[in-house]
């Protein structure tokens, strides 16, 4: 979930955000490669194991929450690593 400022996202799959604005309502469907500007309270559904990238474009700090669903991981296997670009 995203706390506060803005992001947007691109990911190199298809991909769901559930916006938060006091109320939440329906799930949109993002096409693979298509950037979506994530707000305070939205809700992004990414698959694992693909590529893409979560920035800050504007000049206000932003913070999230990241939940992260490894299968497997359990069972002695290590997460992916991820590159953080700053």
């Amino acid at each position: 979930m995203f706390e506060s400022g803005t992001f947007t996202a691109m990911v190199e799959a298809p991909w769901s955000l559930t916006r938060g604005d006091g109320e939440f309502g329906e799930t949109e469907a993002i096409a693979v490669g298509d950037d979506a500007m994530l707000s305070a309270g939205d809700v992004a559904y990414i698959p694992g194991s693909v590529t893409g990238e979560i920035r800050n474009d504007g000049t206000e700090p932003a913070t999230g929450l990241i939940f992260l669903i490894i299968p497997g991981a359990l069972g002695g296997e290590a997460a992916p690593e991820a590159t953080p670009t700053s």
